[in-house]
């Protein structure tokens, strides 16, 4: 009988040391399979390799493509100067031509690139020129058509009114490009503004815009260049006047024009201080969205106001900039909420994902989709992240999915992580590196994710969606 309740007393206490052990393999299976480190692999169809070496320090690159043309620009610093170069390749990244220097000479630091390309083959450029005539900033953009290897020279973007310039984001789509900023004006302080570049519809038009615009001071196309491909590129003074001299981009009349249009403001505050920033554009034909994080006390109030209280704030234009939406605030009720992300859903949404703090402690994303149809905004909640921290975040759609990629701190070192998933589907790594300088940059060229980012140098890669 002794020996009966030994062996039930030992019996009982392996069952209880199993339970302990399946309990803990299951937390451990739990926690594995919510990390970036567990997620699977999309298939590389392009292996990550550098395209520079040898630099006292290069970052910000940008990518974009135009059939099988990929283009990656980035800055790059020698000397205490600060430069744009670019590589290019024609078969899709599989192969690359030399690094060539696409911002001149003379100007000292030209600095974070972007980048876009058009439905009908134009890639346009806009960098920084810091510290310009007394610490102010100014914007220059370029053009070169698909097949060129020469950019258009630099033209001034910003005028006298409108700088120091804090952060600029470009996008396109179709024949048209969005540009949006945040600067500095004079008589309204800082603010988010707004420009679209429109194409030429055909060269008859360039030359009846032309002659409208009589003096160069009118703001409308100012001349034309004949590049090795004997295209015309739009915008660009054929007597080699000097970017600086011109004060803005051409303006566009309407009718068929091409060119800049002029700076709209589309924040609503006018304070000395810093009460809008970070902006993003989206667009989809002649729908525009911007989104910003916004300071402002004349928002929404919440019950225990807070200092440094960011909101995210969206406007929208359903007429390609013609008319625009009463500022929507999409971060209502939450404190601590900047850094937007937007992308266009397959049902005509724009989709915003925000970043969120929570008692000042956690991060995460929020997800607000904006219906342009009504105006009416609504928040599907929290976007899981399988880490805690995640940033520079950037959205795609890919067929009738919505995709994020994002960078991360890896586990153990002070390395990051890439990786992308669906919003509400599995995470998938790409790589694991040293820190970055800058966000990744990404282009989508059929069933492929091209992506550049720099660590140390600039890599490019490409990977299947799945």
């Amino acid at each position: 009988m002794r020996n009966s309740h030994k062996c039930f007393s030992y019996c009982q206490s392996q069952e209880q040391a199993l339970i302990l052990a399946l309990s803990l393999f299951l937390v451990i299976l739990l926690l594995k399979s919510g990390s970036l480190d567990a997620a699977e692999k999309w298939k590389p169809r392009i292996v990550p390799k550098p395209l520079i070496t040898s630099v006292d320090y290069a970052g910000h690159p940008e990518i974009a493509l135009s059939g099988a043309e990929v283009a990656v620009l980035w800055e790059e610093r020698e000397e205490g100067r600060y430069a744009i170069w670019e590589r290019r390749s024609l078969n899709g990244g599989q192969t690359w031509e030399g690094a060539e220097k696409v911002s001149p000479q003379e100007v000292p630091s030209a600095r974070f690139p972007r980048l876009a390309a058009n439905s009908e083959g134009l890639f346009l450029l806009v960098w920084k020129r810091a510290g310009e005539r007394g610490g102010r900033d100014a914007l220059y953009y370029q053009l070169r058509r698909k097949g060129e290897k020469s950019w258009s020279p630099p033209k001034r973007l910003t005028n006298e009114l409108y700088g120091p310039v804090r952060f600029f984001s470009l996008t396109s789509s179709e024949s048209n490009f969005a540009l949006t900023w945040s600067g500095f004006n004079s008589e309204k302080g800082f603010g988010i503004y707004f420009q679209k570049w429109r194409e030429p519809k055909s060269s008859a038009c360039l030359e009846r815009d032309n002659r409208i615009a009589g003096s160069p001071k009118s703001g409308t196309f100012l001349g034309k260049r004949t590049g090795s491909s004997g295209g015309l590129l739009p915008g660009v003074r054929s007597s080699g006047e000097a970017a600086d001299q011109s004060a803005w981009g051409e303006v566009v009349r309407g009718g068929g024009g091409s060119g800049w249009s002029s700076p709209e403001r589309l924040s609503e505050s006018e304070t000395l201080e810093r009460p809008a920033d970070f902006p993003v554009v989206a667009v989809r034909g002649e729908e525009i969205a911007v989104a910003w994080q916004d300071l402002r006390r004349d928002l929404t109030p919440l019950r225990d106001p807070i200092p440094d209280d960011w909101r995210v704030v969206l406007k929208y234009s359903r007429d390609s900039g013609e008319t625009w939406s009463e500022e929507i605030e999409i971060s209502r009720d939450f404190h601590f909420a900047f850094r937007p992300s937007l992308a266009w859903d397959n049902q005509g949404s724009i989709v915003v994902l925000w970043r969120n703090k929570d008692q000042r402690i956690s991060w995460h994303y929020r997800r607000t989709d904006l219906n342009l149809q009504t105006g009416e905004a609504i928040q599907k909640g929290r976007v899981p992240f399988p880490h805690s921290y995640v940033d520079g975040l950037r959205l795609f759609q890919h067929g009738k999915r919505l995709f994020s990629c994002w960078f991360s701190p890896s586990h153990g070192d002070r390395s990051v992580v890439l990786a992308c998933g669906g919003l509400q589907g599995k995470s998938h790594l790409l790589l694991k590196g040293a820190p970055l300088q800058g966000y990744p940059s990404l282009a989508i060229a059929g069933n492929t994710l091209l992506m550049t980012w720099a660590e140390g140098s600039i890599y490019m890669g490409g990977w299947e969606i799945e």
